[in-house]
């Protein structure tokens, strides 16, 4: 019997201890990158992505009688935040799980609704048309989804008089300077940009600040002021120093023109307020410094 060529015969392939770990960490990386292809081409930009389990957010409810997967629909925030009633203008919603045929309404403090026409841009932005002729004021903004979602930003888009004065600001526009607040001993102060629409000659602005709700027992912490505020224009207050004692999240409030000393047609937008985090203090390294000392009294 003739012996097999030792060199047709299939040897086993052997492995470097670097092929060996390289080998399953290629097989892995290749894995996850399909997955996240796969999900991507599943959750495009107009199928948003889903939670487990009802949405229970603020003023933010589901269709009834479902319980299971469900996208959840939500309002961030809508820019421009006021226009003028004269005119028409258009608005951009932005949030998440917008479906085709949403719908956007505004709603006034009497609960009377006016539905806006709508333009759905995708799962996560919106454009809608406020008509003239809107009676000044500020409302709520809501979101419907044809299943019957909804979704509610409370006090979202301002509406004023063109030919009346008014003050205002929005939250956002409360400053801290620096950035980063610190507790005890940290120079810290606030200040905020004050919008005004309308009126003919300047006039002089003050806005109060406080730590906490001034309706609700607020401590106030000083007035900042506006020299003079021009029509139609926009302006920072003074600094106001803030000395908060320790670390934490605080909710401070500015109050514009709080003795209505600017006769305005809008009154019910003179309030803003935001949340700021204080960090704690930071540690004294510097090492003390003798500059001169003097033993037993020089003798």
């Amino acid at each position: 019997m003739e012996k097999p060529d030792p060199r047709k015969i299939p040897q086993p392939i052997v492995l470097s201890k670097v092929q060996q770990w390289l080998v399953p960490l290629v097989l892995v990386l290749a894995t996850v990158l399909w997955s996240a292809d796969a999900l991507a081409n599943l959750h495009g930009p107009d199928n948003p992505p889903v939670l487990n389990g009802p949405h229970t957010g603020d003023r933010s409810t589901n269709p009834p009688g479902r319980n299971s997967t469900i996208p959840v629909l939500l309002i961030e925030d809508v820019r421009p935040r006021s226009g003028r009633s004269s005119l028409m203008n258009e608005i951009y919603i932005y949030g998440a799980s917008f479906a085709d045929g949403v719908v956007v309404h505004l709603v006034q403090t009497s609960g009377t609704e006016y539905p806006l026409e709508t333009t759905r841009l995708s799962w996560m932005q919106l454009a809608a048309v406020v008509p003239a002729g809107v009676a000044p004021g500020i409302y709520d903004l809501k979101v419907l989804n044809p299943d019957g979602g909804q979704a509610v930003l409370a006090r979202a888009y301002t509406v004023f008089d063109p030919l009346g004065d008014d003050l205002k600001a929005n939250d956002y526009e409360l400053w801290t300077e620096p950035v980063a607040l610190r507790a005890r001993g940290s120079k810290n102060d606030v200040g905020l940009i004050v919008h005004r629409q309308g009126g003919k000659q300047p006039v002089s602005v003050t806005v109060r600040f406080y730590e906490g709700d001034p309706d609700n027992g607020g401590t106030l912490l000083g007035d900042g002021t506006i020299a003079m505020l021009s029509p139609r224009s926009s302006q920072s207050t003074s600094k106001v120093a803030w000395n908060p004692t320790s670390a934490g999240e605080y909710e401070l409030y500015a109050v514009i023109d709080p003795d209505n000393r600017v006769p305005e047609a809008l009154e019910s937008n003179n309030k803003v307020h935001r949340t700021v985090t204080v960090l704690p203090p930071v540690a004294d390294l510097v090492a003390p410094r003798v500059d001169n000392f003097v033993i037993d009294e020089g003798n």
